[in-house]
Order: structure tokens, then sequence, then C-alpha cells
């Protein structure tokens, strides 16, 4: 239950012994510690956002929960241009303090109990797990569809495309087929889009399930949660957002609006100026697609030339490396001696103990020097 959450260790705690090793490296041989166990940004917000905060003017009186007109019309902009919509409802769509809140909540604002299950993928971001807790509901880790289609305990079903941690891109089949599945038993399909702006293998292509061909045409039972975090460097603004299916969007607003779930109205100002500005919104994304694509490219030629195995990886900020080592942790400890960490994969599923996930949130420079030494060393 909820209150248990105190007493679960938060799994980049648990890297504390490898950052001592690092640091260790670094004070024997003066180079810099390389962080890519989180996917937190590193590259600056674009100007005209950071600029729009000190312009949002007086924000004396309570902010509006569902979103000011402005930033709403502005989402359902972003979403007819990259979601393959148009004519998107703002009216379906609920801003949120980031998406991390919005994932851990998730199965509580669905009315889960412990009578119910939720899906969720294979190898996954731990939050969704936390989502759970909440509510003392199940927990099914698969990616196929079969373990859960006749299941009508299970209740809500995540889809992350790209994934967190591997980096992997779902065809727009597999999105169809969960979706069937799901609305024949009752469950709500959430869909974690985050990462959708990059994707680097060409022969791979990013599908929103708010879109007709995914859906069917229909919004029911359907859910997109986004985030600016990342194609805008956004993490420190927390903004995000849920769209779909407008009942359950009426009932959310409403839920939020009791909680105090609230976006600012300076960073509700910053968002529309994030998504409203077409020219600069797609140049700015582009140039961090193009940023993180040089890194990804990097850095998985310096791991398969060393020998490892990279699996997956189309998508996301991450690499999903097969380790050499006896399981994640020693090999966790092998890049610790040579000032890299990265996280393992038993963070994102008990079961992913030969993997880890190594991120691209690293300043170039510094991911120049990982490859260095992965290389040199490994």
């Amino acid at each position: 239950m909820i209150s248990d959450l105190a007493n679960v260790v938060f799994p980049w705690d648990l890297l504390d012994k490898y950052k001592d090793i690092a640091k260790k490296y670094s004070e024997k041989t003066g180079d810099k510690i390389v962080d890519l166990s989180v996917g937190t940004p590193v590259d600056s917000v674009p100007m005209v956002i950071q600029q729009s905060l000190f312009s949002a003017g007086d924000s004396h009186a309570y902010p509006k929960t569902i979103g000011t007109l402005d930033l709403r019309n502005a989402i359902a902009d972003w979403i007819n241009s990259n979601c393959g919509t148009c004519n998107f409802d703002k009216e379906n769509i609920v801003p949120t303090v980031g998406s991390k809140e919005a994932v851990a909540f998730l199965p509580a604002m669905l009315g889960l109990t412990s009578k119910d299950i939720m899906v969720r993928p294979k190898y996954a971001y731990p939050t969704y797990d936390i989502g759970t807790q909440v509510v003392d509901c199940a927990i099914l880790a698969t990616d196929d569809i079969s373990d859960w289609e006749n299941n009508k305990n299970v209740k809500l079903v995540w889809i992350n495309s790209p994934n967190n941690p591997t980096g992997e891109v779902k065809s727009a089949h597999y999105l169809q087929e969960v979706i069937k599945a799901a609305r024949k038993i009752g469950a709500v399909v959430a869909s974690d889009e985050c990462y959708a702006m990059f994707v680097y293998d060409d022969n791979y292509k990013f599908n929103s399930i708010l879109d007709p061909k995914i859906n069917g045409g229909s919004l029911e039972n359907v859910l997109q949660l986004y985030s600016l975090s990342k194609q805008m460097n956004m993490a420190g603004y927390r903004t995000a957002w849920i769209a779909g299916d407008k009942t359950i969007i009426t009932k959310m607003r409403q839920i939020r609006k009791h909680v105090g779930l609230i976006m600012p109205d300076p960073i509700q100002a910053a968002m529309v100026e994030a998504l409203k500005d077409e020219e600069n919104g797609k140049k700015n994304t582009k140039r961090q697609q193009e940023i993180y694509s040089a890194r990804h490219k990097h850095l998985m030629r310096a791991f398969v030339d060393t020998g490892y195995t990279v699996e997956k990886s189309q998508g996301a900020l991450y690499l999903w490396v097969k380790v050499k080592a006896k399981d994640c942790w020693e090999e966790l400890e092998r890049l610790a001696n040579i000032g890299i960490i990265a996280a393992p994969g038993v963070f994102y599923d008990e079961s992913a103990t030969q993997y880890l996930r190594v991120g691209l949130t690293a300043p170039d420079k510094l991911i120049d020097q990982a490859c260095e030494r992965i290389l040199e060393n490994l």
C-alpha cells in the first residue's frame, strides 16, 4: 500500500558504492566521472522558453487544473502535428506536473484495487510498479499479449515505445493488437510516449496511440502520456500531459482538482511557448534529435567494437547492453573502475541480470571520453 513506499529503496540509491569506485578513478587520473545512469537532460532549455517564465505576469491566483485555454490549444496543435491526428479535441487533455506523478497515480485515478492486475512491459520504467503499490494491485510483466488477453482482472495495460530502458520501438501492428485485446476485457491502454521524437533506426517508426490508424478511429479506453522533459530538456519544469478518452480525462480533471495536482501558471506559459512556436519548436526538437542521434551512434560503436552486444536500442535515450561479466553488478563495477556509471538491468525487471542500461544524457565531451575509456580498457 502507499504507506509502504517509505520502505521501498529508491533504485539509484544502490549506485553509491559504484560512484565511490568511480570517484577513486577520477581522483587518481584527474578525469571526470561520466554518469550515464539516469535520463536527466544535460543540454540547455531553449532561451525563448526560459524567457517566457519571466513574462508570465502576476500569478497570485490559483492556476487552472485543466490548464489555460492557450495551453490546451497548444497541446492539441502539437498532437495534431505529431501523432497522426487532426482536430484533436482540447477537452480530451489534462496537463500533469511532469509525467512521473501521472504514471505513479494512474492506477489510483482509474480506480484499480487489490483485485485487479496492471500489465507493463517486460523491462520497464520502475514507476509503473510504484503505481501498483499505491493501490495494492498485482503486476504482470510481459510483452506477450496472449499472457493477459482473456484475463478480465486486467484493468490497465502499459505501452512504452520507444521503451525505457531498452529503446525498443514497437510496430503499429503490435499496438493495434494490444488495443483490440484490452477493449475485449474492458482494460485501459496507457501509452507512455515521452521518447516519441527519438528514433534512430530508419527501419522503425514511432506510432502514437492517438493515431486513428492505431486505435481504429476511437479513443475509447486509450490514453497518451507525454512529456517535454526529453525533446526540450524541460525535466526541471515538470511539463507533461495525459490525452485520450474524454470520459476518463473528465474524471481525472475532477480528481486532480481535489488533490491539488496543478501545474503552476508560469510553467504553463513556458509550456505554451515550447509548443506553440512551430518554427522554433521544430528547430529545437530537430537539434536535440541530432545531438542524441550522434551520442547514440558513438556509444553504440564503442560497445560493439569492444565485443558487447547491444540489443533493441532503436530509440529513446538509452542503450540496452548485454554484459560480458558474470552479471550486471560485476559489469557495473568494471565500468566504475574507469569512471563510468551505468544502471543495472535489474532496476527495470529482476530478471534482467545480464543487461546494463547506458544513458545518452551526458555532454558530448564526456560521451567522447567514455567511448575512449571503453575502447581502451574493456
